[in-house]
């Protein structure tokens, strides 16, 4: 580069430690999940529903047409299962829980009885048990609101049964009284569970609807297991089985369907509105606290609301980019938002309207460590309708290289144009780039142009443009992040092998995570392809002394020190 221009200076960060991370749970926003209760009936349940109730958010693609095809279902079962099909976090847990106890067609309006049973709590081991244990309450609050107590239903089907063995009338009262006993105390398990299953088919009474919930999170071996676990509540005259299912479990739904060839209903639950979802959990806590109202947080010198930073994500380019990298999946807007909440990488809380220092913090976590929402990221990138050919997705890292190394940027400069033109960028996409950073805050234009206005003008109108401390603070952060080198939307074409995913013994059940050597290589490809346009370039138009740094190198020593760290870690 310009022997000219001054060299770039070290940059020292201020410290900075986020204050939201010192505030309770009941003052700030609920990004968690909700801990379902194995009983309808008890404590957790009751703050399950409350919980459920403040923050569940209707709006989705398709409104009240997926509610809809659900009560239609529940106002005539006919004898059919029902499956809700949907993509993984898309909300089909939330949205069954909720129309089924604390809908406007629901438990608690008396229109239907019907219970839950989280499969999550029955495998791999103690399947039957935990299973049926979750079933009795589900069908002693039946014989409540059925027959006023179980006692009642145990009652009336013994007598059905003494009554069919035509014993007298001494005999038949003297073993009532005997059996109910025994019955009576009986604890909840399998066994009593198969009891009040045989309860249910010899009472009258409407149908119970049973929702079998994340059975499909497990590997084929297990379904078919869980199936068999199912097969007797599909015997049940009385019982109508609901299925949540990802798209992918076609195969389960068939094993459902071919056990006493039973048919079934289906629906599509569409996306969720993921930003609508947030706004109410920025509006209150799980406590049920209104955050408009408490006092509000004080940073540099300013004020924030939890309200007032929502509106902040979601003004800008981080709420389409959390957005975008969720996708459907409620649980990872959920994570990135918690994340941004905790970090200390954003060096100021108006930071989180700039995308460059939220992709820090979701990036790197305070330690240093790279965090697992990498792989979220690369999934972005690689999913493009349109992505860029390979040895195009550095075109940030070398536009923020520049700055850094020159100070200055004048785009109407020949130098400048035939720098990256060398590198086989076109000056189009440089300026996007560009826009990026200003709207970012790390570089600004001495001419006082906004981003809306240089927008608007020719490349070689631009100038002269500087980056800032804060630019220059962000690019020595990101030197020791490896993944910032794809985080470039619409300009990376990630190749998906990098991602590997390997089993676990736990929930989820599978990891995602990034081969760190197949990283390397892929950074290197894309400098390989760098270079060979540059040679090309310089062919036609001559050479030009310029100094690149290396990517795949850079990244190199940051997966080096990692795991000098670990090791540290460990010896210690």
């Amino acid at each position: 580069m310009k022997a000219a221009v001054a060299r770039m200076e070290v940059f020292e960060e201020v410290a900075w430690r986020n204050p939201l991370k010192q505030l309770p749970g009941k003052a700030r926003p609920f990004l968690g999940g909700i801990e379902w209760a194995r009983e309808p009936d008890t404590e957790v349940a009751k703050e399950a529903k409350m919980v459920l109730r403040r923050f569940y958010c209707g709006e989705r693609e398709g409104r009240e047409n997926d509610t809809d095809k659900l009560r239609a279902y529940l106002r005539s079962p006919n004898e059919e299962m029902f499956i809700v099909w949907g993509d993984v976090g898309i909300g089909k847990t939330w949205f069954l829980r909720y129309e089924l106890e604390l809908g406007d067609y629901s438990v608690e309006t008396g229109d239907i009885q019907a219970g839950i049973i989280d499969m999550l709590q029955s495998w791999p081991e103690g399947a039957e048990e935990s299973a049926y244990t979750q079933l009795c309450p589900i069908l002693d609050r039946y014989f409540r609101q059925v027959c006023e107590r179980t006692e009642n239903a145990l009652k009336l089907y013994r007598q059905i049964q003494l009554k069919r063995r035509q014993r007298n009338q001494d005999d038949r009262e003297e073993e009532l009284d005997e059996t109910l006993k025994g019955w009576l105390l009986m604890d909840d398990g399998p066994e009593r569970a198969q009891l009040l299953l045989r309860v249910l088919e010899g009472i009258t009474g409407p149908p119970l609807f049973i929702v079998a919930d994340n059975i499909d999170k497990t590997s084929d071996e297990d379904q078919a297991q869980l199936v068999k676990l199912i097969a007797p509540l599909l015997r049940s005259s009385r019982i109508r089985l609901v299925l949540p299912l990802r798209k992918t479990s076609v195969l389960l739904r068939d094993r459902f369907a071919g056990l006493h060839e039973h048919h079934f209903r289906d629906m599509t639950l569409t996306s969720l509105n993921l930003k609508e979802m947030l706004r109410l959990r920025f509006l209150a806590s799980k406590a049920g606290i209104d955050l408009r109202t408490t006092p509000p947080i004080i940073d540099g010198g300013k004020q924030f609301t939890f309200p007032q930073l929502y509106d902040l994500i979601f003004d800008r380019e981080v709420g389409e980019l959390a957005t975008d990298i969720a996708g459907t999946d409620a649980r990872v807007v959920l994570m990135l938002a918690e994340q941004l909440l905790e970090s200390n990488q954003l060096k100021g809380l108006i930071n989180i309207r700039n995308p460059e220092y939220v992709l820090a913090s979701w990036m790197l976590s305070d330690t240093g460590e790279v965090d697992p929402i990498a792989p979220f990221l690369l999934n972005l990138f690689d999913s493009e309708e349109n992505p860029p050919s390979p040895g195009y997705s550095l075109i940030r890292y070398r536009v923020l290289e520049y700055f850094v190394e020159e100070g200055e940027a004048r785009p109407e400069d020949a130098y400048f144009r035939r720098y990256f033109l060398r590198l086989g960028y076109s000056m189009e996409r440089v300026k996007e780039v560009i826009l990026t950073f200003l709207r970012s805050g790390l570089i600004f234009s001495r001419r006082g142009c906004t981003p809306e206005s240089i927008e608007k003008l020719p490349e070689e109108s631009i100038g002269p443009l500087v980056i800032t401390k804060t630019g220059k603070a962000y690019w020595h952060k990101l030197l020791g992040i490896m993944w910032y080198y794809v985080t470039v939307k619409r300009a990376t074409r990630f190749p998906i092998n990098i991602i590997g995913e390997e089993e676990l013994n736990e929930p989820p059940y599978k990891r995602q995570y990034v081969t760190h050597t197949k990283f390397i290589n892929w950074l290197k490809e894309e400098e390989n392809e760098e270079r060979l346009r540059i040679r090309r370039w310089e062919n036609s138009h001559g050479q030009m002394k310029v100094s690149l740094r290396q990517p795949f190198a850079d990244a190199r020593r940051v997966l080096w020190h990692a795991k000098e760290k670990e090791s540290s870690q460990k010896n210690e």
